[in-house]
């Protein structure tokens, strides 16, 4: 999961086969991770975007100071260009792909640190059901685990909520969390340290899917008590 590591426009390298481009925010690197596989050179096998970095692998062989120049027009053309924000409503537009598909995912608010969550923010745990139902999410980014997206746009009340002190060992798969400004789902059962405030039965990984993950970035979610 790429963050805020790398400047804003400084390009650097990643390992013998990859660069990293420091960008804004997420907004910013969905979009500069659309341009660039709109305008894509054969040597480049993959570009994956962060929440402030976007990722450009290249095939072994391939001089990296061959690419400055695309990578560094392609920026220069999303600077120009307001990097896809509306100029009206300052919202940003991710016209012409899959992207900004709406997802609803069901789900039971009885997670085991939901009273806790309740007790941070200063309401009772009905109510932190209510803020995340009523939230417009979007995935900013998908790391950590394949399938698992980071969702922004939650109410300021629950951006507050911190990681847990202690990591648990196993976060069961479907678990509904949140953490450091961001809400997510953990697709698999793994290691994590975000608090549990509810559950789905949602598949958000299938390997053996057309398309694995359910929730790609840009994507619009919303959770639906059941």
């Amino acid at each position: 999961m790429w963050t805020r590591s790398v400047p804003v426009g400084e390009i650097r390298r990643l390992g013998d086969h990859a660069l990293l481009v420091g960008v804004r925010d997420a907004g910013s690197a969905r979009a500069l991770t659309q341009a660039l596989h709109a305008s894509r050179p054969p040597p480049v096998s993959e570009l994956v975007g962060g929440l402030a970095t976007v990722m450009v692998s290249f095939d072994p062989g391939t001089d990296p100071d061959d690419l400055r120049p695309w990578l560094e027009g392609v920026v220069g053309e999303l600077d120009a260009a307001g990097w896809g924000r509306d100029r009206g409503t300052g919202e940003w537009t991710e016209e012409g792909t899959d992207e900004g598909s709406a997802v609803t995912v069901p789900c039971v608010f009885d997670g085991p640190d939901l009273v806790e969550v309740a007790e941070l923010v200063g309401c009772r745990p009905a109510e932190v059901a209510g803020l995340v139902t009523g939230a417009r999410l979007t995935v900013a980014a998908v790391g950590f685990s394949p399938g698992f997206a980071y969702l922004e746009g939650l109410p300021e009340e629950l951006s507050r909520v911190p990681r847990r002190q202690r990591p648990r060992p196993i976060v069961p798969a479907g678990s509904i969390a949140l953490a450091n400004g961001y809400a997510a789902v953990y697709p698999s059962a793994s290691p994590g340290g975000w608090q549990l405030i509810g559950r789905t039965d949602a598949a958000l990984w299938d390997s053996n899917a057309p398309q694995p993950a359910l929730l790609s970035p840009g994507s619009s979610v919303s959770f639906r008590s059941v």
